[in-house]
């Protein structure tokens, strides 16, 4: 019986085990049901930050590659289908395959790679420069590299191209830290100042490019720039090898990403060319406005002396033996002559002379020059005279481009003081190109192309800069004695021919004179046929705004045997005469500006009405021509004012021969 009751116990125990460990089975079944249930909703977790992630990601195996699992940026950029795409591998996407097993090597010799510039084909065989990040996992049992990606190709074309910008910039470019020391420069900025290299510069303070003065000024506007004030480029004067020149600055700060000032952004433009330019638009307005001035002066002078000239002239008549009144009357005479010089070289000045032009060769104008400068030279000082290349013709009128060249060859002589040398003269073809407009020539040239460039340079004292623009001003002169119109004629002439100035100097160091002539681009005429003189009427007509000068030469013309006589006292009123007289007028005689019609128009009109009618030019004051002469519109003659009787009878019976009429 104490056997069976040892069975029956032995079996009790065996139950309670049994029981526990289904009690404990089952704890455990829950709490791996609850861990399943926990590492699931981890999976779904970490798959959705994977699938969301802002960057490609990719699993694959450090075997061969085969892709375990792409989230969707890394399907977009490797162009595959799904998650776990079948039988595509990573190798595929590197132009060099051997890459991808250097990259498996150092993740096993490191364990994590970051930030490794990587070459890599996209889904459409784009190549694309990536940055890499990857480290070697387990997944699902097997060896992996985890890999992300960032696409930075754009952002490295942009660098690229940004980089190009700064590099190629016409401007200097920089960046200076808060003190101003200089972090940055630009190939630009290392040249605008005169430097060698970047770290010549690098390290420097901004401050000590600039002027002395400027040093306030720019503190000024550091701490505007600071406040957000902005105010446009400044103007500042810099320092280059030794000397100044002027600058636009212009500036900005950078800041981080909490908006704390970092450092200043600059650019600085060289200005140099455009004050150049400035000065010389400023002076050509100026030289307009006193050639206008001094060519209505002129005229109104020579109005005058025409006046005088012919009252002298009937006064030397009518005095014939009296020999006290022809000494009075000639030296008013002389008196007239030295006023109507000074009113010729006004209008030279001016550019309103009337020229004859005709092809010139600027090396028979020098040779011819030469022979006369040579005869009076001092001793010690030489005239050297050489021409380069092939040069071209001008149009020119000789006498006024020698009178100039003259006027530019004295001038150096004049420089050279005392001292002994040469005047070196040179001539050569250059052509001018629209970038070189800027260089500050006296007056900017009308066109761009070929010229003929005549450059006279002496080792005199040279000029100050504040008197080098004024040189060519009418009336200076720093040589005390003279009228100083010689440089201010010479300018004159050179305008007339649209030509110009490049004048440098420096004191101590002599003056560089560049004359730039316009090659000509006329194409000779050929020549016209002769032509029988036709059957001309002998009346003049006379148009003449000036009654007392009318009245002169109405007063001479019979005694000359011109008749009839027809008088106007403006163009509108001698075509009206000649529409009404036009069968009895054969000869016009005319002065150039008028009132209402000029004479050049009036002519026009009326050899429309008579294609043989010949026609005298009376002018002091030739600006309705411009850069014409009398021949251009057909004139048979001109008589220059002031003018003696015996000059306007010469042109008149010139005008009168029987020679054809010419052709404009």
């Amino acid at each position: 019986m104490g056997d069976e009751t040892r069975v029956e116990g032995d079996g009790a125990e065996e139950i309670r085990r049994l029981k526990w460990r289904i009690t404990t089975l089952e704890a455990v079944e829950t709490e791996c049901t609850r861990a399943l249930a926990a590492l699931e909703a981890s999976e779904a977790r970490y798959r959705k930050l994977l699938d969301e992630a802002g960057f490609p990601i990719t699993i694959s195996t450090t075997a061969d590659g085969t892709i375990l699992f792409a989230n969707p940026l890394a399907c977009r950029m490797f162009g595959l289908e799904g998650p776990r795409p079948e039988g595509r591998r990573m190798t595929e996407f590197y132009p060099d395959p051997a890459e991808r097993g250097r990259l498996v090597e150092r993740l096993r010799a490191e364990g994590i790679v970051r930030g490794q510039e990587v070459m890599m084909r996209d889904g459409r065989d784009q190549l694309r420069l990536v940055i890499l990040t990857g480290s070697l996992i387990t997944y699902e049992g097997q060896e992996a590299v985890l890999a992300t990606s960032d696409d930075i190709t754009e952002r490295r074309h942009a660098e690229a191209l940004f980089r190009s910008v700064v590099e190629t910039s016409p401007d200097g470019i920089g960046i200076a830290d808060l003190e101003g020391i200089i972090t940055y420069v630009s190939p630009r900025l290392v040249r605008l100042f005169g430097c060698l290299q970047p770290e010549d510069m690098l390290g420097r303070n901004f401050r000590t490019y600039m002027a002395p003065e400027e040093h306030a000024r720019i503190e000024a506007r550091l701490m505007g720039i600071l406040k957000g004030q902005y105010e446009g480029p400044t103007e500042l004067t810099a320092l280059r090898g030794g000397g100044t020149f002027p600058t636009e600055i212009s500036g900005e700060v950078l800041r981080d990403p909490g908006g704390a000032p970092r450092a200043f952004f600059f650019i600085i433009r060289d200005i140099s060319s455009r004050k150049r330019m400035e000065r010389a638009i400023r002076w050509g307005e100026k030289l307009e406005s006193l050639g206008l001035m001094a060519a209505g002066i002129a005229h109104e002078l020579n109005n005058a002396f025409q006046v005088t000239q012919g009252h002298l002239e009937l006064a030397l008549e009518r005095s014939e033996g009296d020999a006290p009144m022809l000494g009075l009357l000639s030296g008013i005479e002389t008196g007239v002559d030295r006023a109507t010089g000074l009113a010729r070289e006004m209008l030279a000045y001016s550019g309103q002379t009337l020229r004859v032009d005709a092809p010139l060769q600027v090396v028979h104008v020098m040779e011819e020059l030469l022979a006369l400068r040579r005869e009076g030279l001092r001793q010690g000082l030489n005239l050297a005279f050489s021409a380069t290349g092939e040069l071209p013709a001008l149009h020119a009128d000789e006498g006024q481009v020698m009178k100039a060249l003259s006027a530019l060859i004295l001038n150096a002589v004049e420089g050279m003081g005392e001292r002994a040398g040469t005047i070196t003269i040179t001539a050569e073809p250059v052509d001018l190109e629209a970038a070189d407009l800027a260089r500050g020539f006296w007056p900017v040239p009308g066109r761009v192309g070929r010229f003929v460039r005549l450059e006279i340079a002496d080792g005199g004292e040279g000029i100050p800069n504040d008197l080098l623009e004024r040189i060519c001003d009418p009336f200076f002169t720093t040589k005390g004695p003279g009228r100083g119109l010689g440089l201010s004629v010479a300018l004159g002439i050179f305008r007339a021919h649209s030509a110009c100035l490049e004048i440098q100097s420096q004191p101590g160091q002599g003056t560089t004179v560049r004359v730039y002539f316009p090659a000509s681009t006329q194409v000779p005429r050929p020549a016209l046929p002769t032509e029988a003189a036709p059957r001309r009427a002998s009346g003049v007509l006379v148009a003449e705004d000036d009654a007392i000068i009318r009245d002169l030469v109405l007063r001479v013309l019979p005694k000359w045997g011109f008749e009839p006589i027809f008088a106007a006292k403006n163009g509108a009123e001698a075509l009206e005469l000649f529409r009404t007289h036009a069968a009895e007028i054969g000869l016009l005689l005319t002065d150039a500006t008028m009132p209402g019609m000029s004479g050049p128009e009036a002519f026009e009109a009326m050899r429309r009405i008579q294609p043989a009618l010949r026609a005298v030019l009376m002018t002091g004051y030739s600006e309705s021509f411009g850069q014409g002469t009398a021949a251009t519109f057909g004139f048979t003659g001109f008589v220059q004012k002031p003018f003696s009787f015996a000059q306007l009878k010469a042109a008149l019976l010139e005008a009168t021969s029987e020679a054809p009429p010419p052709r404009s």
